[in-house]
């Protein structure tokens, strides 16, 4: 087995904390579930009554349908779980390069409560643009290509 095969094979990886959707066997878990749903509906004896047979048939998938339940349940808390190391890793990564930068004298701009020089803000107002010519440039495009496709057409 060459050592593709074994990195294949193998329960985890190193990289599994990019995996956001939780464990990588949940899939294999619910066929298992599905198999044994199927193997035991199976072995349900032929000789017995119809409504013997139903109540048999019955339990199964209840008991089924509760172990894909609770594989769901342990499914999504575990990749609540994950994305939360990974949200923390991310924010750890955050905080020491802020540190690195503040121990190099880079620092955040102080944030201020006070109101500007005057009490007013004294950025300008924005001013409106003329789109005349965007408009003009446009309607003379759009019957350029009507005209040449027109031209073509005949």
């Amino acid at each position: 087995m060459g050592y593709k095969d074994k990195y294949k094979n193998m329960d985890r990886s190193n990289l599994t904390f990019l995996n956001a959707d939780g464990s990588v066997n949940h899939d294999a878990v619910l066929a298992s579930i599905e198999k044994e749903k199927q193997d035991k509906i199976n072995a349900i004896p032929l000789v017995l009554s119809a409504t013997e047979k139903a109540s048999r048939m019955n339990a199964i998938i209840a008991e089924a349908n509760a172990k894909v339940l609770a594989e769901n349940i342990r499914f999504e808390s575990e990749k609540a779980k994950r994305m939360d190391d990974l949200f923390g890793k991310i924010g750890n990564v955050f905080t020491a390069t802020q540190t690195g930068l503040s121990t190099l004298g880079i620092n955040p701009p102080p944030i201020s409560d006070k109101a500007p020089i005057g009490g007013k803000d004294n950025t300008p107002p924005k001013q409106e643009k003329d789109n005349t010519l965007l408009i003009v440039g446009g309607v003379a495009l759009l019957l350029g290509v009507v005209g040449f496709a027109i031209y073509k057409m005949k």
